[in-house]
């Protein structure tokens, strides 16, 4: 069997973080016992567009956002209702930021 010889890391919006987006050689032909092989890893999208997570709950809008990678910041409440929605968000839906990017929610 071939060895991995060599890593390397790309960034891709269609291969999801953690995949192999390519190899050399390409695996379409046979290759020598220890031949030395490179894969490049997917490490996600170079940047990720804010969601509209308005009108979910604290609970919903973090899965959706650390689902693609972000992180949330200590939610703002304001108002007295009860149960609390998303009213705002920060940076503003639409916006590309990089992953790992922090998002700030406003709840009513």
């Amino acid at each position: 069997a071939s060895t991995v010889h060599s890593l390397k890391y790309e960034f891709s919006d269609t291969v999801q973080i953690g995949y192999v987006i390519s190899q050399t050689p390409d695996g379409k032909e046979p290759v020598a016992k220890g031949a030395k092989v490179t894969l490049v890893i997917s490490k996600g999208p170079s940047s990720i567009k804010i969601p509209n997570v308005k009108s979910l709950s604290l609970a919903e809008a973090t899965q959706v956002l650390e689902n693609l990678g972000l992180n949330v910041g200590k939610p703002i409440y304001i108002g007295t209702r009860k149960n609390k929605v998303v009213i705002g968000v920060s940076p503003a839906i639409g916006t590309q930021v990089k992953p790992g990017s922090t998002v700030k929610l406003t709840l009513s």
